[in-house]
């Protein structure tokens, strides 16, 4: 598979060792953005894939305090565009 945009591709040999390398380059570029401008923040996804991941991150030294994670399933997305669908049909209709 060509990948034309990527500058690198970094295969890992389990699905632990690429939680782990993702939670590190999270909490990495969190300290950096705490550092910088005072806080974080992070989309979420759902899902099984992604809570190895999640549960690395808590064991890093990171003042998760001062960061912001946004929910970003489909199923929030659904909700929020129903609940935006039915505050603008009561204002504007």
């Amino acid at each position: 598979m060509k990948l034309p945009n990527a500058q690198s591709v970094t295969v890992h040999e389990d699905l632990a060792a690429l939680s782990d390398a993702v939670a590190q380059r999270i909490a990495a570029l969190a300290k950096q953005s705490i550092a910088t401008r005072g806080s974080f923040s992070l989309a979420l996804a759902g899902g099984e894939t992604p809570r190895r991941c999640y549960e690395k991150m808590r064991a890093l030294p990171v003042d998760w305090r001062m960061c912001r994670f946004i929910l970003a399933t489909s199923v929030v997305f659904r909700t929020l565009m129903r609940s935006a669908t039915t505050a603008w049909h009561t204002m504007c209709c």
